[in-house]
């Protein structure tokens, strides 16, 4: 009887302690969770400058930069060289001076052009002497002959060098010196390099000057093989010269890696307005692109003990706790991130604060 009698209450007694034990648990994990939030006075908040952002997505420029160098156009430069082996006689033009078409630059001397300018006056006589001759006097094949040598005496000088009115003077003006002649500019522009001396020996080829057209001027930007871009075709272009930024546009890109430097080379074209900008200056390259999603302050995000990355929520007035989350793109001053949902309100100023008081009550930011 008496067993009969305490079994029920045994068994009440059991089922308390489940109840209890469970109603426990929830307790504890509550209280946890509650321990890994952070409540600061409304004091504290406007003392440490704390600011609450709503989580939203936005639109941000993203920019790639890229070490680049400003270099002169060449579809629009000229190398001036002689096309035969000379002497330098005389510069007529220097260094960094602008120069129009048709300007002397050069005058050299070369026995063959001399040999060539000889042939071309005797060549020049003969043929005006034999066209004005009546058909009876002359044969039509003598008349032929004259006029292939002239013609190919004169195309002998132009192979040299020589233009129509230093052709032209070589036969009004006996008294011409042969043998010297003088390379013109072929276009307008700004002397580059001139990497010669008068009396200098010159081979058939050399590069004597470089004349530039500098209007429109390329940019090289060179980037690693492995950098990601989007399509270049879609992003703005500009290009950044001791800190000032210019509008250019993607001309080319090699597909090539410079064996050297490893890298991949990009070019631009930008408009030199006002000549500000000339070739071998430093620059950066600049591939801007516009993207939506959620990006925060820089300041906004702090790092665990572990390394990762964290944001503090406000999960109610005065009430802030930690959230891991995932770095992706950055945009300047912002970064995009992701394991947030919109909506969600952030600390985006004065994160350290709450960062240090967690530190010095033993929180853990990943509620272990």
């Amino acid at each position: 009887m008496i067993t009969a009698f305490y079994k029920p209450v045994a068994l009440c007694a059991i089922g308390f302690m489940f109840i209890y034990a469970g109603a426990s648990r929830a307790n504890e994990s509550h209280q946890h969770q509650r321990e890994n939030v952070i409540e600061l006075s409304a004091s504290q908040i406007e003392t440490a400058g704390i600011k609450i952002q709503p989580i939203k997505n936005t639109g941000a420029k993203l920019v790639f930069r890229a070490p680049a160098e400003i270099k002169a156009n060449g579809y629009t430069s000229y190398v001036v060289s002689p096309r035969v082996e000379s002497v330098v006689l005389k510069r007529h033009v220097s260094l960094g001076e602008h120069v129009a078409v048709n300007q002397p630059l050069i005058t050299l001397f070369s026995d063959k052009v001399a040999e060539a300018q000889a042939q071309y006056r005797i060549a020049f006589a003969d043929w005006q002497r034999l066209k004005t001759l009546e058909s009876s006097t002359v044969s039509e094949k003598s008349r032929r002959d004259a006029q292939t040598r002239y013609i190919a005496a004169k195309a002998r000088l132009i192979a040299y060098g020589l233009d129509d009115d230093s052709i032209k003077k070589l036969v009004e003006d006996n008294s011409t010196a042969l043998g010297e002649y003088t390379l013109p500019a072929r276009l307008s522009g700004t002397v580059l390099n001139d990497d010669f001396r008068q009396g200098q020996r010159v081979e058939a080829g050399q590069a004597l000057m470089d004349i530039a057209e500098e209007s429109v001027l390329w940019v090289e930007a060179r980037i690693a093989p492995q950098a990601e871009l989007p399509p270049l075709s879609s992003l703005a272009v500009s290009v950044d010269v001791a800190g000032k930024q210019y509008n250019a546009s993607l001309s080319q890109q090699s597909h090539i890696i410079d064996a050297q430097t490893r890298t991949r080379i990009i070019r631009l074209q930008l408009e030199n307005h006002g000549h500000q900008l000339h070739p071998g200056m430093f620059a950066k390259a600049l591939f801007a692109e516009q993207v939506s999603g959620i990006f925060v302050p820089q300041h906004a995000l702090m790092q665990s003990d572990d390394g990762d990355w964290m944001v503090f929520v406000q999960t109610e007035p005065g009430h802030f706790a930690a959230k891991e989350v995932q770095l992706k793109r950055s945009s300047g001053q912002h970064v995009e991130i992701s394991g947030i949902e919109v909506g969600e309100s952030i600390v985006s100023q004065g994160a350290f604060f709450i960062q240090s008081q967690m530190a010095k009550s033993g929180f853990d930011p990943h509620n272990h």
